[in-house]
């Protein structure tokens, strides 16, 4: 019988029967998969805290029927338990570890996704709540995915000039991107929302940011009347690759007077 043992997060956990849990776990080594945690709910000490959100724990699991797995031992690696205590902290890792979930394919190996969201949370640990790092965090998990916008030149026509790129230019994630005012008119749907210049700006740095391997912590990003429209800029590119709004959005939206959360 085979046995997989891996660093794995817990993604969602719902109950299951009288005692037991189902959990979707992002195992570093198999990717996305659900287990069966029997007794979860019964005994605290069956699991020790390793089935809650924003864990990291060395689980070992074994073929149970069909897709699913039996957890059979979860320990505890490192614990971001106190995320939770604060409310921006809270909205940002509930918020990345739903779309970790929905970006993931199920048993496809997603190491570098996985550390990512790790990297989220030490961030979230070290430095709260930053919109920058969101920013950041958001475009890294589109690339990882293989569905990184363009945006530092027009996803159509490959224009880098700031006069078409800055000027009447839209996004349109279903074109890939940024697409230039030249370019445009082409450009309808839901999914289509203009671009301003400031807000492109800011998604390139945050993009860059991502992708320069310095890791979320060091993400240091100009605020300013911009962020509105890059935050709109890419929740949009992040529905339309997942294809259903993210449940953690609601709780995010009501906590748009703090601009930790924005």
């Amino acid at each position: 019988m085979e046995i997989l043992r891996s660093p794995a997060v817990v993604l969602r956990k719902v109950p299951y029967g009288e005692a037991d849990v189902i959990a979707t776990l992002l195992v570093r080594e198999r990717g996305k998969l659900s287990a069966l945690a029997r007794s979860a709910r019964r005994s605290r000490r069956r699991f020790a805290g390793a089935l809650e959100l924003f864990t990291v724990s060395t689980v070992e699991l074994r073929p149970h029927r069909g897709e699913l797995w039996t957890l059979s031992s979860a320990d505890v690696v490192e614990s971001f338990a106190e995320l939770a205590r604060d409310m921006g902290c809270l909205a940002h890792a509930s918020y990345g570890t739903e779309l970790v979930r929905e970006l993931s394919a199920a048993e496809q190996p997603e190491e570098e996704l996985f550390d990512l969201l790790l990297d989220l949370y030490r961030a979230l640990a070290r430095r709260g709540a930053r919109v920058d790092v969101l920013r950041a965090f958001e475009l890294a998990a589109l690339d990882l995915a293989g569905v990184a916008p363009v945006l530092d030149a027009c996803a159509a026509c490959g224009r880098t000039d700031s006069f078409s790129l800055d000027r009447g230019a839209v996004l349109d994630a279903s074109r890939g991107g940024a697409i230039c005012s030249g370019c445009a008119p082409a450009s309808r749907g839901a999914g289509v929302r203009p671009l301003p210049a400031g807000a492109r700006a800011l998604l390139v740095a945050a993009q860059r940011a991502a992708r320069s391997g310095a890791g979320l912590a060091a993400v240091e990003l100009p605020s300013g009347d911009d962020a509105a429209d890059a935050r709109d800029a890419a929740l949009t590119l992040v529905g339309h690759h997942i294809g259903k709004p993210l449940r953690t959005l609601e709780f995010m939206g009501k906590m748009r007077t703090d601009p930790r959360v924005a």
